[in-house]
């Protein structure tokens, strides 16, 4: 099974990664709790381990994704931080299974964003250990 430290770089990549098109997008009424619960949940790693093949981490990292657009952010928060959400929801769910070697290799969960695309990605991070702390 992937290391604790392994599932928490992926989390933070991936929340450092790249919008959702979706319509209407994710839910505005979250409770910070539910947000938080949903940002920092590190269970989609549990049934994965070095052998994995990169259909599974996908799919992994896909229920990841559905569980956070299902949960949404909470009333109140930045607009950017909003985006950078809808941001990493939709890169998680575009995710390419060749991209991944093994749960190790984190090339698959880095995208190149514009410079614009980061800040709101970056403020989306800082949001979430504002009201959730680091973890």
């Amino acid at each position: 099974m992937p290391s604790t430290r392994l599932a928490a770089a992926v989390a933070t990549t991936t929340l450092l990664t790249a919008g959702l098109t979706a319509c209407g997008g994710p839910p505005r009424d979250a409770s910070v709790p539910d947000f938080c619960s949903a940002v920092t949940d590190r269970s989609w790693v549990d049934g994965l381990d070095p052998d994995s093949s990169g259909d599974e981490i996908v799919d992994a990292l896909g229920k990841w994704a559905d569980e956070l657009e299902e949960t949404g952010t909470p009333d109140g928060i930045p607009d950017d931080a909003r985006e950078g959400f809808e941001i990493t929801i939709d890169t998680l769910h575009d995710l390419d299974p060749d991209d991944f070697d093994s749960p190790d290799d984190l090339r698959g969960v880095t995208g190149d964003l514009s410079e614009d695309d980061q800040a709101k990605v970056d403020a989306l991070t800082d949001y979430r250990s504002e009201k959730c702390g680091s973890g």
